[in-house]
């Protein structure tokens, strides 16, 4: 999801977005295999990190849950470990 589209969404306005770049291509095979496995019109976001204190997982995941509330397709993907893996998971649950 690019910043405008965000801000389209109402998920906040433009100033409080900023977009994080990184060495992985939009468009690479593996992003193709993960948007198959969703419903076409899916809302994906992602992210690739470990579960630590510094990535503020917790508070990720609230964010995410009043998110979920609003967009019944929006759907998260965390792909990572940590020492806080199993704390989220106690969360999420």
């Amino acid at each position: 999801m690019d910043k405008k589209k965000a801000v389209e969404l109402g998920i906040a306005p433009e100033e409080k977005l900023d977009v994080i770049y990184n060495g992985i291509k939009k468009e690479c095979e593996f992003d193709k295999r993960i948007r198959e496995s969703f419903p076409p019109g899916s809302i994906i976001i992602g992210t690739v990190a470990r579960m630590a204190k510094q990535k503020k997982v917790i508070e990720t995941a609230e964010v995410m849950r009043k998110l979920f509330r609003k967009y019944e397709n929006l759907y998260f993907v965390w792909i990572g470990d940590g020492p806080l893996y199993r704390q989220l998971k106690q969360y999420i649950e």
